[in-house]
C-alpha cells in the first residue's frame, strides 16, 4: 500500500487528468493493483495505490516493479 497526500490547490478529479497521472494508472493496473484518487479544488490531493504482493513469484516481482519506476 502506498499512500501520497499534499495539502496543495487540488483539482476536479473527474474532470481533468493529466498524463502523469493516467501513466500512473496504467503502471498500477500492469501490476494488478488499484489506485485511488480524492481531490478537491482548494482542498489537497491524496493518491492511494494497492498492490498485490505475490511472494511465490520471488525475485521476479521485484524486477517488475523496477521495470515500473519512474526515474
Amino acid at each position: 500500500v502506498l499512500s501520497i497526500q499534499d495539502d496543495g490547490q487540488g483539482f476536479d478529479a473527474k474532470r481533468s487528468r493529466g498524463l502523469g497521472l493516467l501513466g500512473m494508472e496504467e503502471r498500477v493496473a500492469h501490476l494488478g493493483g488499484s489506485l485511488q484518487l480524492v481531490s478537491q479544488p482548494g482542498g489537497g490531493t491524496l493518491i492511494s495505490v494497492v498492490l498485490p504482493l505475490d511472494l511465490s513469484e520471488g525475485v521476479g516481482k521485484s524486477q517488475a516493479l523496477e521495470k515500473t519506476a519512474i526515474p
